[in-house]
């Protein structure tokens, strides 16, 4: 691996990039300021956050208490007329065999007024009733994961052409000729909260360069497998493929010859044998595409 941090020298194939992502801590406005000013496009328009879906989001993820502690949950019970209630829930023992989720506190938050009204039935459940209200706050006012992921994140390492160097590592490794997008992405990541993007310049020693080509090729294999999967299943129905399937289809097998032109670029080998089987997928698509439309 080599120290330099010049992503044109010759000795550099690419770049390993890891990331952790914790609790985002930026607003909707702030995050559409902020990929404005880096010139990023996401893969949709950043949403508004609706009350309602940051007060579930809140109920789905927050939990309290274990083992021998209270427990304690919540869930939405209704939600209409701009008025969203949630019940807090706590584990009570019925008899000696049984234990159930009773209702101990309640929440109703209006959207018109942006008021909260809270109620437990005894003291001893207030501090579990804020403690969700908090969560729900920030639910309420800071875009989460569950879209910038998606629509941020995993959007940009696509377009990038990175490859996880081996599932699940959560290691990925992307060509010389897309690391300028990898660090416009670093500046994003590292600006949304307490989150992280990291880079590590890749050199191009005989064994880095076979070990990156074999992850190159996994992950390609990967997706022509799952494409012949797909083409399998079209081929066995009896029903007309949908023009969008088609497309994406399509478009998957477009996305790996590029990503072997990439690839081959950045490491300086040939693929000819993915070559062939990307090719042997497109023929096979276009094929069954033209029997079903037949």
């Amino acid at each position: 691996m080599t120290r330099s941090n010049d992503i044109e020298n010759l000795s550099a194939t690419g770049v390993f990039v890891w990331y952790n992502l914790r609790d985002s801590r930026i607003t909707p406005d702030d995050l559409r300021a902020l990929l404005a000013r880096e010139g990023f496009a996401p893969k949709t328009a950043v949403p508004d956050i609706e009350p309602s879906t940051g007060i579930s989001r809140a109920c789905s993820e927050w939990s309290q208490g274990r083992g021998n502690s209270r427990r304690y949950r919540c869930e939405v019970t209704r939600s209409e007329n701009g008025t969203t209630t949630v019940g807090l829930l706590t584990r009570e023992r019925v008899d000696r065999k049984t234990v159930e989720w009773v209702q101990v506190g309640i929440a109703e938050y209006d959207e018109t007024t942006s008021a909260w009204t809270i109620a437990t039935d005894a003291p001893e459940h207030d501090g579990a009733m804020l403690a969700w209200k908090d969560v729900a706050a920030s639910r309420m006012k800071f875009l989460d994961h569950r879209w910038i992921r998606p629509n941020v994140l995993t959007f940009a390492m696509s377009a990038a052409k990175a490859t996880n160097l081996n599932k699940g590592s959560g290691v990925y490794f992307v060509p010389r000729q897309h690391v300028d997008e990898i660090r416009k992405l670093r500046r994003v990541i590292r600006q949304i909260g307490d989150s992280t993007l990291s880079i590590a310049t890749v050199g191009n020693d005989e064994e880095t360069v076979a070990d990156v080509t074999g992850a190159a090729r996994e992950a390609i294999l990967g997706t022509i497998s799952e494409v012949q999967e797909q083409l399998s299943s079209w081929d066995a129905s009896d029903r007309a493929v949908r023009s969008d399937s088609q497309a994406n289809v399509l478009g998957e097998i477009a996305g790996l010859i590029e990503l072997a032109e990439t690839y081959e670029a950045a490491l300086n080998v040939r693929l000819d044998d993915l070559r062939s089987d990307i090719a042997a997928a497109r023929r096979k698509a276009l094929k069954v595409i033209a029997d079903k439309a037949a």
